[in-house]
């Protein structure tokens, strides 16, 4: 069997690029016309442009059961780096943490735990991958793109990291923020996202 030429592994290229690029653009157009009400019919009564400090003391001391909670507030990055003959893909999530509270009479106070600053909280973990092994674990566009495995390493990474913070009871957790887009996570250019 003969190797595939330059023209048909460019063509092979340019339909992998074009079925991507398809796709991503009717992705957006479904997802677009699935959240055109969203606003005035959900989102309207959620967002509050102005609020009350004492309807929000009364919201917090009801919802969480006090008025001074807990937070983190858990992020990611990601890259992959081709280092001779393997790509070195690398994930992690990382948290910030401290209390949120209300008062009667004025806007809600942020304190960032101390120990943020010198210890954080996070989980990471690199993978080493042969680039002849990398066709078996993603597609084609995957392969273009060469951020599929470091996305999902960083995106298990801040799904665990939340989950291990809400379940662990000594940290009392009772806001976990977490980022979050309608579509898929894309690579920054840089080292990290």
């Amino acid at each position: 069997m003969t190797a595939p030429s330059l023209s048909d592994t460019v063509k092979r290229t340019c339909d992998s690029l074009r079925r991507g690029a398809t796709k991503q653009i009717s992705d957006y157009e479904q997802r677009f016309s699935v959240l055109k009400n969203l606003y005035d019919e959900l989102l309207a009564n959620l967002i509050k442009t102005g609020f009350s400090p004492e309807e929000a003391w009364e919201t917090a001391a009801e919802f969480f059961g006090s008025t001074s909670v807990r937070f983190a507030g858990v992020d990611g990055t990601m890259y992959s780096r081709p280092l001779f003959d393997m790509v070195i893909f690398f994930g992690g999530a990382y948290a910030s943490m401290g209390t949120v509270t209300f008062s009667e009479s004025a806007e809600p106070q942020v304190q960032y735990d101390a120990k943020t600053m010198q210890q954080s909280t996070g989980i990471s973990s690199v993978v080493p991958m042969y680039i002849n092994e990398i066709p078996e674990v993603v597609t084609d566009e995957g392969i273009i793109n060469n951020a599929t495995i470091a996305n999902s390493i960083m995106t298990f990474s801040e799904y665990y990291l939340a989950f291990k913070l809400a379940a662990d009871p000594s940290q009392d957790m009772r806001i976990i923020l977490l980022e979050w887009s309608f579509g898929p996570r894309k690579a920054a250019s840089s080292d990290t996202k």
